[in-house]
C-alpha cells in the first residue's frame, strides 16, 4: 500500500500533524535544539579547541544548544528568520533560472554577478527584516535606521567594487625595470 493510502485510511493528513508536531514543540524547541546543537558540536569538533574528546564537544554543544532555549529567543528569532529566508530562496532560485534562460554561452558571465548582486541583496534583507521583529538596540532602532544602514551598505559595497574593479596592472608601460 502507498503512503496517501494509509493517511487516507488512517484519517491523518500531512496538516494535520504538522499541526500536532507544532503543538507539541517541535518546531519551537526541538529543531532549534538540535540546529544550535548541531552546529556548536560540528564547530568544536572541527577546530578542535578543546581536543580530540568527543565527550567534551557533546556536554559543551547540548550545554549550548538547550541554554539558547531559555528565554525564547532563539525559537522566537528562527520562526522569524527561516520563513524569511525561505522568501529569499525562492527570489534567488526565480534569479538563477530566469538567468539560465539568458545564458546562451560561457561569454556572458555578468550574469553570475546579477545573480550574486541578487543574493546578497535578499541576504540584507532578511538580516534586518529579521531583526526588526526584536529590540536588540534601543526601542525600534531597525525601523528607524534600517533603511540608511542599508543605502549606507550598498554605497561602501558600490564604492569597494569601483576601486576593485578599477584597478589595473600598470608595469610601466613597456615591461622593463628602470636603467636596465
Amino acid at each position: 500500500m502507498t503512503l496517501g493510502l494509509i493517511m487516507a485510511w488512517s484519517g491523518l493528513n500531512i496538516t494535520s500533524m504538522l499541526n500536532d508536531w507544532a503543538n507539541a514543540g517541535v518546531f519551537s524547541y526541538v529543531l532549534p535544539f538540535l540546529l544550535v546543537f548541531a552546529f556548536v558540536f560540528g564547530l568544536l569538533s572541527k577546530i578542535e579547541i578543546l581536543g580530540k574528546n568527543k565527550g567534551v564537544n557533546m556536554i559543551i554543544a547540548l550545554a549550548v544548544g538547550g541554554l539558547s532555549l531559555v528565554g525564547d529567543y532563539v525559537p522566537r528569532f528562527f520562526q522569524t528568520i527561516f520563513p524569511n529566508l525561505g522568501m529569499a530562496i525562492s527570489i534567488l532560485l526565480a534569479a538563477v533560472i530566469l538567468g539560465g534562460l539568458m545564458i546562451k554561452d560561457e561569454e556572458m558571465e555578468w550574469i553570475k554577478y546579477i545573480i550574486f548582486g541578487v543574493g546578497a541583496l535578499a541576504f540584507l534583507v532578511v538580516v534586518f527584516s529579521s531583526l526588526s521583529d526584536f529590540n536588540f538596540v534601543g526601542n525600534y532602532f531597525w525601523q528607524d535606521y534600517g533603511s540608511t544602514l542599508v543605502v549606507l551598505a550598498l554605497v561602501i559595497g558600490v564604492i569597494v567594487f569601483i576601486t576593485v574593479a578599477g584597478k589595473s596592472d600598470d608595469s610601466g608601460g613597456s615591461g622593463k625595470k628602470p636603467g636596465g
